[in-house]
């Protein structure tokens, strides 16, 4: 409501009139909205923190991600000495090394750690002759059921 009053040099002024009928729902309304969007954006960030966690805590599985970074061979010994890296965020186990497609003996690191780059794996030829400067192929059985292949040259 408006409601006209004089002031001390006589003009004639417009004030509105204070009526808790008229503010208090407008102020009280606003604050019941604000308080809901409030309450609203707090659900969803601790709904999202609690799938975060989850998440983080075992809802996506861990995975290894292993690569041969280099290979270096002995045709004297009939070895090659691998590099393992592991980029992945869980460890990785080596259960069995070929060359030439022909099981081989390991020796070395058989377990590759998570977030490692220096995992040394040796695997050797039980069968046929290395000549020195023929190119082969190989190849790194996970536990996982992963094959890791490799190439080189006899030195």
């Amino acid at each position: 409501m408006v409601e006209a009053i004089k002031n001390a040099e006589g003009a004639t002024l417009q004030k509105l009139a204070r009526r808790g009928s008229v503010t208090t729902p407008l102020v009280v309304g606003l604050l019941a909205i604000g308080v809901a969007i409030g309450a609203l954006a707090y659900y969803e960030a601790s709904d999202l923190e609690a799938k975060t966690t989850t998440v983080t805590m075992g809802g996506i599985p861990a995975e290894a991600d292993v690569a041969a970074t280099s290979v270096s061979c002995s045709h004297i010994t009939g070895t090659c000495t691998i590099t393992l890296s592991n980029t992945g965020d869980a460890p990785a186990t080596v259960t069995g090394c070929s060359i030439y497609g022909a099981a081989g003996t390991m020796a070395g690191q058989t377990t590759i750690i998570a977030g490692s780059s220096e995992n040394l794996l040796t695997c050797g030829m039980t069968s046929g002759t290395a000549t020195a400067g023929e190119a082969l192929s190989g190849a790194i059985t996970l536990s996982s059921g992963i094959v890791v292949g490799f190439v080189g040259r006899w030195s």
